[in-house]
């Protein structure tokens, strides 16, 4: 008996255990297969772009579904997906919506809806990675996603070989700009260093040994035959030469007063040191006023010593020289005539003052006016004409000076 009730025991107990194991198996299975009626891929139905190349409108409706890059142009900037559409109606659980979502670089976006259609204008240049997936209503999701890789070109100005280029100009003009300016720099200060020679030549030109020796000479003589009060005349006229010499080497101009003063005091002091009357006229327009004009320093003794040392000393006859200034808008105008031999015979008649004076003073002058019309808009004009009778006899000499009011000698030259 007790076999029986065991048998019996077991035999319900293994039945029960099937009917449990087959109602989950049953479930298992039903829900499989209802997962499995879910699952579904999405694909393109149609592609549109524009051909960087030819600019036509590219539309595909097969064979792209391996594509996976997509070049345009920055211009022609366009591209369009279509989706097939949905056999099933909103609020069907197998009706299919798609989403896409477009990245570039770091910057991501959210999934987008776009019912069956996809159209991107105007892409910003780089790479772009366009995502699209589907979902049903239920919200399962498409097994597959469809990637597409975008790629606009940057601008030619964004470009790294013009970057470069760009770059590589910049450097070269910075370059050639900071070399030009240290030579303009050093060309300047090459100049400012022979104007301070010529300056010191010039001086030392007006002020030469043999005039001094012959101006001390002319003391001795007035001291021994003129009298006390003569020279005492002289004495005076040469120191005072000698201290505005001295005072004019510190400043670049001086005033047509102070310049007429100085001239003055040279030819008295050349007429004594000659033993001859020279007569010494300047007239000026009654537009002009010396005490605010301003002329280079030293422009126009030198002139002033060349017609009394090769043109007055050799003339017996009464010795003139005549100064006349005048003036246009711009420049200042002075010529200075005189009465002597005129250049021709004075090259052929070379008197021991000549020879041992050594001038360079038209030579130094014309040197300055080169300089000084390098720093300067308006250029100063040097001319000499020889002054002829209508025999064709020389009978003097002119020289004529433009000088522009507004001028100067040099400049800072700063780094």
């Amino acid at each position: 008996m007790p076999k029986i009730y065991f048998t019996l025991f077991f035999y319900h107990s293994f039945r029960k255990t099937l009917l449990y194991t087959g109602g989950l198996l049953f479930f298992y299975i039903s829900m499989a297969q209802e997962v499995s009626n879910d699952s579904f891929s999405i694909q393109l139905a149609e592609l549109e772009y524009i051909d960087p190349i030819t600019k036509d409108l590219v539309i595909l409706t097969e064979n792209f579904q391996r594509l996976n890059k997509i070049e345009l142009t920055q211009t022609y900037n366009y591209i369009g997906i279509t989706f097939p559409l949905s056999k099933y109606y909103h609020g069907d659980p197998k009706h299919i919506d798609y989403y896409y979502k477009l990245s570039k670089a770091e910057d991501i976006f959210d999934w987008t809806f776009c019912e069956h259609e996809v159209r991107l204008v105007g892409l910003s240049p780089g790479v772009h990675k366009l995502s699209i997936i589907g979902k049903l209503t239920n919200g399962n999701q498409s097994k597959n996603i469809i990637e597409l890789d975008i790629m606009v070109p940057y601008p030619f100005y964004l470009q790294w070989w013009f970057i470069m280029v760009t770059l590589a100009s910049l450097i070269i003009i910075f370059i050639w700009l900071r070399f030009l300016l240290i030579k303009t720099i050093k060309l300047r200060r090459n100049r400012d260093l022979h104007i301070s020679n010529l300056e010191a030549r010039a001086y030392r030109a007006q002020m030469n040994p043999h005039f001094i020796f012959n101006a001390l000479n002319g003391m001795q003589h007035a001291m021994l035959l003129k009298g006390e009060k003569e020279f005492n005349r002289y004495v005076t006229r040469f120191s005072k030469l000698i201290r505005n010499t001295i005072d004019m080497s510190n400043v670049e101009r001086i005033t047509l007063e102070e310049e007429l003063s100085y001239l003055t005091n040279y030819v008295e002091l050349q007429s004594l040191s000659l033993e001859k009357d020279i007569f010494f006229n300047v007239t000026l327009d009654e537009n002009i006023n010396p005490k605010f004009v301003f002329l280079p320093c030293m422009m126009l003794q030198p002139i002033v010593e060349n017609s009394i040392v090769h043109g007055l000393s050799e003339v017996k006859s009464k010795n003139i020289i005549t100064i006349n200034f005048s003036r246009t808008k711009i420049f200042l105008i002075c010529k200075i005539n005189d009465n002597g031999i005129g250049r021709k015979a004075a090259e052929k008649k070379k008197t021991r003052y000549k020879k041992s004076h050594k001038s360079f003073a038209t030579k130094i002058m014309k040197e300055r006016i080169n300089i000084f019309n390098y720093y300067n808009k308006y250029r100063l004009e040097f001319s000499i004409e020889d002054l002829e009778d209508d025999k064709g006899d020389a009978i003097g000499t002119s020289v004529t000076l433009k000088i522009p009011f507004d001028f100067k000698f040099r400049e800072k030259a700063v780094l």
